[in-house]
């Protein structure tokens, strides 16, 4: 890893080829891959939530260039991975993962959705956890979610209205709402401030991916990356 860090930290161009057996830089491209599709990201998916170019993101995952640490840093963000995990050994049994505040990295766009996952990749993980702030107007989009499982949201600051099957909830700051998501369930915050959740849930890995995906896309507008 250290090689690898240092070979990135240098000013190579983006055209030159990593050297053949290249282990990590191999895992790297592999583990970009992996997870963009496990999160259902398209190449522009990804480079409007990273700021890196889809361009280079595919010659990343394709292994046709060395990435310097900054793409790697951003590519991490817009998959909400710490870029540590990137260089992990595969065989890593995961029971314990402390994440400093300063590893975590929160994704979105701040005059609409931002959301900050709060778990790791334990080995055989059943709980995740993300603080989401929703700007007014923002929300898990118009679309009905349901899942198996069962979710519990504590607003920590202004107020969403939760519709939850036929039922609606005014979930203000100090309340909590518990909740299976085998019932179809929407929410929004259509108050004048910001309001800040916490989320738990239990789901699986495609809905994990899902789940995040419709909180980015609920009212932000597209933007253009960077090369």
């Amino acid at each position: 890893m250290d090689e690898f860090r240092e070979t990135a930290r240098k000013n190579v161009p983006p055209s030159v080829p990593p050297r053949s057996g290249d282990a990590e830089l191999r895992r790297v491209a592999e583990r970009v891959r992996r997870w963009r599709e496990e999160g259902q990201l398209t190449l522009q998916e990804l480079a409007r939530r990273s700021g890196v170019a889809a361009s280079t993101i595919q010659k990343v995952e394709t292994q046709q260039m060395i990435p310097t640490v900054g793409v790697l840093i951003k590519i991490a963000r817009g998959l909400d991975r710490a870029t540590a995990e990137l260089f992990r050994e595969p065989s890593e049994d995961l029971r314990v993962v402390h994440l400093p505040v300063e590893t975590r990295h929160p994704v979105g766009l701040r005059p609409y959705t931002m959301v900050e996952r709060l778990t790791s990749d334990l080995t055989e993980p059943c709980l995740e956890v993300w603080r989401v702030v929703h700007q007014p107007g923002s929300g898990s989009g118009s679309d009905a979610i349901r899942w198996e499982g069962e979710a519990l949201a504590f607003c920590e600051e202004g107020q969403v209205d939760f519709r939850i099957g036929d039922e609606h909830y005014a979930v203000r700051a100090g309340d909590s709402l518990h909740y299976k998501t085998t019932i179809p369930h929407t929410w929004i915050n259509d108050g004048e401030g910001p309001a800040r959740l916490i989320f738990v849930a239990t789901m699986p890995d495609k809905l994990k991916a899902l789940f995040h995906r419709r909180l980015h896309a609920s009212g932000s507008p597209k933007t253009t990356p960077a090369e």
